[in-house]
């Protein structure tokens, strides 16, 4: 955000430390605006101190700089936005290292020459700065003066008092910025990945990413430079060859961010941003706009994949946008599933500790739209492959079929006769034993079936949803009595994006089921005759006769366990920290394979190890069997943000004894941590 910039304020008739302390309590304590608290807390001190000018710098998180967050009284139209924050370097890092206010009547020699000059033009010839430290330093205070009046010891009292409550108005004002944020980025990447995946349109895509992209990070402007085959970053400007060579994002003068889009290892284009005028790029942001480069590579390659197949067979066309459609779809559910993690086990916790009632609703809402969000990430890794069938469990055919009548009954029943239309639903039920499969799935496929016979019933009709036993196979059939479909149509009715419903339909429904149908082992026909009416009918294999039915799951005790936590991306693994302590674990985190490693031979307590699946050097794989070399019977669990992956695997990945899919819920997560640890 662009930092805050007030006119200087009058002086305040405060003559008492506690009247200081009350009216600066009740001043910070107004909003959960970061940007707010610094604007009044800097419009505060330059009025009750007299200061000429005065800011407040921000220590960003992830990096080592501090960010401008407010600034009043200034004449120069470049104060610093932003500096390096090192203990014992720069003076306003040296002063947020310290415990108390810090008075300096001239410039100190070791001031970098950009500072220098800034004074210097601010005309300045007293500083006072204030460290504002909470658990670690989050910032600083500067008050200035141009005239010969100094600073006084008694200056340097009521500036303590000042900054008493300023730190934990920060503090708490991140954390809250911190969960709408990440629900704001979320909510981008969903856009992206849904509106993206639906075309291969190039330039549309990239208008409207460039659009999304803008807004998301507050830039002024966004353009993307995706280069055609045979350019070279050195025909594109010098901002773009840089970031291509380098390979990372790059921040030039002005306050423009470029940052490359990587394909397969190569740089093929460049997105461009502008920051609002006074404003540097805070690590967030950048770490967003490269995740959005990362989506805009795979709509590239996506669409020079669709260019390159149109000459071929229909049927390779097919094959191989499915395939890029699938990578797009993986990469954005990997972003997404980080993101959700941090959103729905924050929000969570959240829940379980705030009481106000103003700020339960809005929580309320940012948890319903991040688990809209988890569900759209499924969807999407079920459609890229990545989401496999549920490990088997005994499945009621005949149960399912009365669920999904009674799910779908706002459509075929309620929303008909709003429109005057009358369907009638009817199930006829055999006798079946239980087969193994997945019932989440299997109810998806059977409502994408029930779905389908709605659509084709515009004036009404009967639905007849029948299951028999034939030869060792289960068999469902849904039966409409709708408009029917023509051979031709028949025939493509399983294919991915093959709609006759228009832009209403994604046209994935039917093949959704047929996957579903082939993963337990089944088949899907199709009998219809235009104005007849059609039939679909799943075949799918009952267990052999005599098999023993798999034994109901024992009653899993929760006890408190000692955690090693395991994972590269630090928001991330402080919010599967902070879920696990509310469970009454000990958690000892990491952030990669090697410090894990010390703290597991440093400590033989450990009783489980949690471990991120994708990380640098080491991947949770490398990490399992190193435990286990260290202590066989350790248990070991994986987290991943990639799809599903059986419980239990065999080969190098035999050390893991259990796979937890993000994003995660908490109470999912306690239960799968007590089955580890009853182990």
């Amino acid at each position: 955000m662009t930092p805050a910039r007030r006119r200087p304020a009058a002086r305040r008739p405060i003559t008492s430390d506690v009247a200081l302390l009350a009216e600066a309590t009740r001043t910070l304590a107004g909003t959960l605006d970061v940007n707010r608290v610094a604007a009044r807390l800097t419009e505060l001190a330059q009025a009750v101190m007299g200061a000429d000018a005065a800011a407040t710098w921000l220590v960003e998180r992830g990096s080592d700089d501090l960010i401008l967050k407010a600034e009043s009284g200034f004449t120069q139209p470049q104060p610093v936005a932003r500096l390096p924050h090192a203990s014992g370097g720069e003076v306003l890092s040296w002063i947020t290292h310290r415990s108390g206010p810090v008075l300096l009547g001239s410039l100190p020699g070791g001031t970098r020459p950009a500072i220098r000059r800034w004074l210097e033009a601010e005309k300045v010839r007293s500083f006072l700065g204030v460290p504002l430290v909470g658990e670690a330093p989050v910032g600083v205070l500067g008050l200035f003066r141009r005239s010969a009046r100094a600073f006084t010891r008694a200056d340097l009292a009521r500036a303590r008092t000042l900054c008493v409550p300023a730190a934990p108005a920060i503090v708490n004002a991140r954390l809250y910025t911190d969960q709408l944020a990440r629900a704001e980025r979320t909510a981008v990447l969903l856009a992206i990945a849904e509106s993206t995946g639906a075309t291969v349109d190039l330039p549309a895509a990239l208008d409207d990413i460039s659009q999304r992209a803008a807004r998301a990070l507050d830039a002024e402007r966004c353009t993307i430079s995706v280069w055609s085959e045979g350019d070279t970053p050195a025909a594109t400007s010098a901002g773009e060859a840089q970031a291509a060579r380098s390979k990372r994002p790059v921040e030039l003068d002005g306050g423009w961010l470029v940052v490359p889009i990587i394909r397969k290892g190569d740089a093929i284009g460049a997105m461009t941003l502008g920051a609002r005028p006074r404003r540097g790029w805070e690590r967030s942001s950048v770490d967003l706009a490269v995740a959005i480069a990362g989506q805009i590579a795979l709509v590239a390659e996506n669409a020079r994949l669709y260019r390159e197949v149109q000459t071929k067979a229909e049927r390779l066309v097919q094959g191989e946008t499915l395939r890029a459609l699938g990578e797009l779809a993986g990469g954005a559910a990997h972003h997404l599933n980080n993101l959700l993690t941090i959103v729905v086990g924050r929000i969570q916790l959240l829940h379980r500790s705030v009481k106000d009632e103003r700020v339960q609703r809005p929580l309320a809402t940012i948890e319903r739209a991040a688990k809209d969000g988890a569900e759209v990430v499924r969807r999407l890794q079920q459609f890229a492959g990545m989401r496999r069938t549920a490990q088997p469990r005994s499945v009621d055919l005949n149960e399912i079929v009365t669920q999904v009548l009674e799910l779908t009954r706002d459509r075929w029943q309620d929303s008909a006769r709003a429109a005057g239309v009358e369907i009638v639903a009817e199930p006829r039920l055999g006798g079946l034993p239980t087969l193994d499969g997945d019932t989440s799935a299997l109810r998806e496929l059977l409502t994408n079936l029930v779905m389908n016979a709605i659509d084709a019933m515009p004036a009404g009709g009967r639905i007849t949803v029948e299951t028999r036993q034939e030869l060792g196979h289960a068999i469902l059939s849904v039966t409409d009595t709708g408009s029917g479909m023509p051979d031709e149509v028949r025939l493509r009715a399983h294919e991915p994006f093959f709609t006759t419903k228009g832009v209403k339909s994604t046209g994935l429904g039917l093949s959704v089921s047929y996957g579903i149908a082939r993963r337990h082992g089944g088949e899907v026909t199709i009998r219809s005759q235009e104005g007849r009416g059609t039939t679909v009918v799943v075949k799918l294999p009952l267990p052999a006769v005599g098999q023993a039915e798999e034994p109901a799951p024992a009653a899993v005790v929760r006890r408190p366990l000692r955690i090693l936590l395991v994972d590269d991306e630090p928001d991330v693994r402080l919010a599967l920290a902070e879920m696990l302590v509310s469970e009454g674990h000990t958690v000892t985190p990491a952030g990669s394979g090697d410090e894990a490693l010390r703290r597991l031979d440093a400590d033989d307590r450990i009783e489980l190890v949690l471990t991120d699946l994708v990380m640098p050097a080491m991947s949770g794989w490398d990490i399992a069997a190193a435990v286990k070399a260290r202590r066989p019977t350790l248990p070991v669990a994986v987290i991943t943000g990639w799809g599903d992956l059986p419980e239990t695997v065999a080969g190098p990945r035999a050390a893991v004894d259990f796979v937890i899919a993000k994003p995660i819920n908490l109470d999912e997560l306690a239960d799968a941590i007590a089955r580890l640890g009853a182990r």
